[in-house]
């Protein structure tokens, strides 16, 4: 009896082992064509998984199999850029598009480009989700940002030197904010003048309710407000 149940024993421990071989075997073959199945993934199929960058991680099925596939956000937003370079690339056809951005954007993804509101972006690549561009106040630095966080802007239909009041009121902000820091009160209070006396014209200019002459007119005045605070501040 008891040879017996040693024999029962010893073979109930053999197949027990048999099992778990099978099951770490089973497992290596899974994450071997796992592997396999990650390696051919090109741009363009990895893009594909691309969502919204403010979750670490997500897990996508791949068309060309069941197997669920986890990626690291970072690491898509990083090739979501053309600093990943495949042969497959990545589209441009927002190449040589201007927007402005509509919300804030920390850019706390690997090559991110950090946006405020109202910030001036210049767009040189464009992908599923996202376009990298350069914020001419950023001193033209290069990164990525969701599309969805920019509006595209028709330079076509702005009128030229309502743009430039616009840029030169965000340029003259950096300015009025040192002056205060600087406690140079003088300054500080002229330029807030002629900074209003600016805001003021360029909302005439949107609203298109004056003459031909009067348009022409008030740029001139325009024109010259703005050569006079360069002059004054930007060498200040």
């Amino acid at each position: 009896m008891a040879a017996t149940l040693r024999i029962y024993t010893s073979t109930y421990q053999q197949q027990q082992q048999k099992q778990q071989q099978q099951q770490q075997q089973q497992q290596q073959q899974q994450q071997q064509q796992q592997q396999q199945q990650q390696l051919p993934l090109l741009k363009p199929q990895l893009l594909k998984y691309l969502l919204l960058p403010c979750h670490s991680w997500h897990a996508q099925v791949p068309t060309h199999g069941s197997t669920l596939i986890a990626f690291n956000g970072p690491a898509i937003a990083w090739l979501a850029s053309s600093a990943f370079n495949t042969n497959a690339g990545s589209n441009v056809t927002g190449q040589g598009a201007t927007g402005c951005s509509i919300h804030n954007w920390h850019g706390d993804v690997r090559y991110g480009l950090a946006l405020d509101v109202g910030d001036s972006v210049d767009i040189v690549e464009e992908c599923r989700h996202w376009y990298r561009g350069s914020c001419p106040r950023k001193s033209r630095a290069v990164g990525i940002f969701p599309k969805t966080y920019v509006h595209i802007k028709d330079l076509s239909k702005i009128d030229p030197v309502v743009a430039e009041c616009t840029q030169v009121l965000r340029e003259w902000s950096e300015i009025w904010k040192r002056l205060y820091v600087d406690r140079e009160a003088y300054k500080f209070q002229t330029l807030r003048k002629v900074m209003y006396s600016i805001l003021d014209s360029r909302r005439e200019l949107l609203s298109a309710t004056m003459t031909q002459d009067q348009t022409t007119e008030l740029q001139m005045v325009v024109v010259s407000k703005i050569d006079w605070g360069n002059r004054v501040f930007r060498h200040s």
